[in-house]
């Protein structure tokens, strides 16, 4: 059973993923977030994270493969349980592979 908070946060993406496909750019779920691979409408993020740190090293495997994908404009991640964001920048810091992306913005509510 889900938390309320996972209720939460999957609903948020439905509601993002339904706005994309209005635009012609449908997301895709998975088990610990949802993704869009292209531009997606202003004010609108890229991606939204639909578990807790149990499920970080996933969310952010399919993180870097979006920053590989190199999008154009600004992206954004929704951490939606206020966890990936502290992985997230020990993780740039200690794999000098992966640069840091000027345009990626992490929030979460």
């Amino acid at each position: 059973m889900q938390s309320r908070a996972e209720q939460a946060a999957r609903n948020n993406a439905i509601w993002c993923d339904t706005v994309c496909r209005a635009h012609g750019f449908p997301g895709e779920f998975h088990d610990s977030l949802w993704l869009n691979r292209h531009p997606v409408p202003r004010f609108y993020p890229n991606v939204v994270t639909l578990a807790d740190e149990h499920r970080s090293a996933e969310q952010l495997t399919h993180i870097r493969d979006l920053i590989a994908a190199d999008l154009p404009g600004s992206w954004a991640v929704k951490d939606s349980f206020s966890t990936l964001f502290p992985w997230y920048v020990m993780d740039m810091d200690v794999n000098s592979q992966l640069p840091r992306p000027q345009a990626l913005n992490c929030y979460s509510h």
